[in-house]
């Protein structure tokens, strides 16, 4: 389940909202995607690990339907902070998959 904290919110191209935040349950990066348009039914996906609490976040869909995570954080614990990008491969960030 993605956490509280400095979130990322975007829509997909139905509309329907795509939020990408840390897993409260360890260092990972989480994309939830929102599977019906009142968000009832979410399906979650890890994508990195992520260390050093909780940093921003932004989230786009680019022009081919495949969504862009901006982040800033740590990939392992004795990294320096710093911003990360990630393209996911497909445009659900491979939720379900």
């Amino acid at each position: 389940m993605v956490a509280p904290g400095a979130p990322a919110l975007t829509l997909d191209r139905r509309g329907r909202p795509l939020l990408a935040g840390y897993d409260r349950n360890g260092p990972l990066l989480a994309f939830l995607a929102c599977e019906d348009d009142d968000c009832a039914r979410r399906t979650t996906a890890p994508l990195v690990s992520a260390y050093g609490g909780c940093g921003f976040f932004d989230l786009a869909i680019g022009p081919d339907g495949r969504p862009r995570l901006l982040w800033y954080g740590r990939l392992r614990p004795g990294d320096d902070d710093a911003y990360h990008f990630l393209t996911c491969a497909d445009a659900r960030c491979s939720v379900g998959a």
